[in-house]
């Protein structure tokens, strides 16, 4: 591997990142704090679920085109829209404040559709390959 193909990787993953970013951005002003960040947390694990799936089924080298853009799709969009870090944050407060029935709630319901939206996706980016 290259100097070169290192630095177009990074590239890839910091524009990805930053149109994740983005993505974030704009659900935060369309949608109350809570929802905003389990959408944005279940859109980027299904990207890196369809990422996932594109490099399982399509055989690409690691140098192709194709092996950076699932390196640009998973590690960059979906790193830079999903907020772990913000749902902790969340979590955090509302054990603080002692709810715990809404702590349960949000976070199971957050971890189970985000472990079958990732699911979903690799069938998805399965079917987008194959």
């Amino acid at each position: 591997m290259t100097l070169s193909t290192i630095a177009l990787s990074i590239a890839l993953v910091a524009l990805g990142g930053f149109g994740g970013g983005l993505g974030r951005w704009g659900l935060l002003r369309v949608l109350p704090d809570r929802p905003a960040i389990f959408a944005a947390n279940l859109a980027a694990c299904t990207l890196a679920g369809v990422a996932f799936g594109i490099s399982q089924e399509a055989g690409f080298t690691a140098q192709s085109w194709q092996a950076r853009a699932v390196l640009a799709l998973s590690v960059g969009v979906a790193g830079g829209l999903s907020t772990w870090s913000t749902l902790a944050k969340q979590c955090g407060e509302l054990l603080r404040e002692r709810q715990w029935k809404t702590l349960a709630i949000y976070l199971g319901f957050t971890l189970a559709v985000g472990v079958v939206a990732a699911g979903r996706g690799v069938r998805w980016g399965h079917f987008i390959a194959g």
